[in-house]
């Protein structure tokens, strides 16, 4: 729960970031899981949060895979961690903002129905 919560302080700080950068910016992944959620909830997110709040229409943009995307995303995913420690006055915290490397590496996530399905971490010898 804890975690969550921090999560959730950080994607708001991340939109406020996107309210006051003039680059584009890339979140951390555990950032954009919370994006993700709060857009599915469509009036509290473009109603109650980008006009209201923000009074600012903030769009999700998907990559279109492949090198040039993948450097462009890190490229971004950096700025906006400089933008973070210049604004907030400190680095972004690891746990939820990890390296670059990290960031666009493990990211081979699916949808699974856990009622019908174990999902049982792998060795670290088969990875």
């Amino acid at each position: 729960m804890e975690y969550a919560l921090r999560t959730i302080e950080e994607y708001k700080k991340f939109m406020f970031l996107l309210c006051v950068a003039n680059h584009p910016l890339t979140p951390s992944d555990q950032v954009d899981q919370v994006w993700h959620l709060h857009l599915i909830y469509t009036h509290s997110y473009w109603t109650d949060f980008c006009k209201n709040t923000l009074n600012k229409q903030i769009h999700h943009g998907p990559t279109k895979g492949g090198e040039s995307e993948n450097n462009k995303f890190t490229d971004w995913y950096e700025k906006t961690k400089l933008l973070y420690q210049s604004i907030f006055g400190h680095e972004t915290p690891i746990d939820i903002w990890p390296h670059s490397e990290i960031r666009f590496s493990d990211i081979h996530f699916l949808r699974v129905n856990l009622k019908q399905n174990w999902v049982i971490k792998k060795p670290s010898i088969l990875k």
